[in-house]
């Protein structure tokens, strides 16, 4: 997922006519985070420096996109795909939503830099309530917070999506 990210920044980076750029999920789930299991296997064989630098340098690098990045939640949120999200200019999110830092679920710390975002947008109180308990909230919720800037219907996020990038 990270390669494809960073290859579709790179492609609509130098694309003149790109003016927006749109990271959504498909299924149930925007991004539910990193593939424990492939983490593992990357700590064991090359250390979790490499994997957790490679995550670094990517949402670095939409944080810093120098065109506005859309998140298009349209479903779980989890995790690296918050620390995702965290690093976009604007986010829309299907009322289904469900949004969280699961690390602590995995007895792990957010590598992606969710604590240190997480607080600069939502507050410390609330940040520290997701960061430390794992919990998921609706998108809602994320809405009063300010993580997300608007919430539609899940038939009409690609719409409603399509309609803010259109306006950009």
């Amino acid at each position: 997922v990270l390669e494809g990210i960073n290859n579709a920044l790179g492609a609509a980076e130098l694309q003149q006519d790109v003016m927006t750029v749109v990271l959504t999920g498909s299924g149930r789930a925007f991004c539910a985070g990193a593939d424990l299991k492939y983490v593992k296997t990357q700590a064991s064989e090359s250390g979790t420096n490499n994997f957790l630098e490679s995550v670094l340098a990517t949402m670095n690098r939409i944080e810093r996109f120098p065109k506005p990045v859309i998140a298009a939640l349209n479903g779980l949120t989890l995790a690296g795909g918050l620390e995702l999200v965290l690093c976009c200019d604007l986010v829309l999110a299907a009322r289904s939503a469900k949004i969280g830092d699961a690390h602590a679920n995995y007895g792990l710390i957010p590598g992606g830099g969710s604590s240190v975002r997480l607080p600069r947008i939502i507050g410390a109180t609330r940040a520290k309530y997701l960061l430390f308990t794992g919990d998921f909230v609706d998108a809602t919720e994320m809405l009063t917070a300010g993580l997300v800037n608007k919430v539609v219907d899940d038939d009409q996020l690609d719409i409603a999506t399509q309609a803010v990038a259109d306006k950009i």
